[in-house]
């Protein structure tokens, strides 16, 4: 999707901090130095899809909003600005969203 994706330098700036940004706050919400709720293990398998699933969303959301952001205004900082914000907002409720797809999982079967 993003390698398709237009004006490719605004798709690549808002890519790789978005990529980069996610990574820093995964470690920092999972590390705990910032609460957010309870992080699922690393490698625990029943949240594996949901993560990766939300994690991808996440990355490649917030790189087209980061994108759509610059060229719409003109300025290459919104391309950080957006993802950064945006990104790490959006990986501070993965345990919420986990929590909620676990609780229909169960009610479902």
């Amino acid at each position: 999707m993003l390698l398709a994706a237009t004006p490719h330098e605004a798709v690549s700036l808002s890519g790789l901090t978005a990529l980069g940004v996610s990574s820093l706050a995964v470690g920092t919400f999972r590390g705990e130095y910032v609460s957010t709720g309870s992080w699922p293990r690393p490698g625990h398998l029943s949240t594996l899809p949901v993560r990766s699933a939300y994690y991808s969303l996440v990355v490649g959301g917030t790189s087209l909003l980061g994108a759509a952001a610059q060229v719409e205004f003109g300025a290459f900082w919104l391309g950080i600005l957006v993802p950064t914000v945006v990104a790490t907002g959006s990986l501070s409720l993965l345990p919420a969203v986990v929590d909620t797809v676990e609780r229909i999982a169960r009610a479902s079967v």
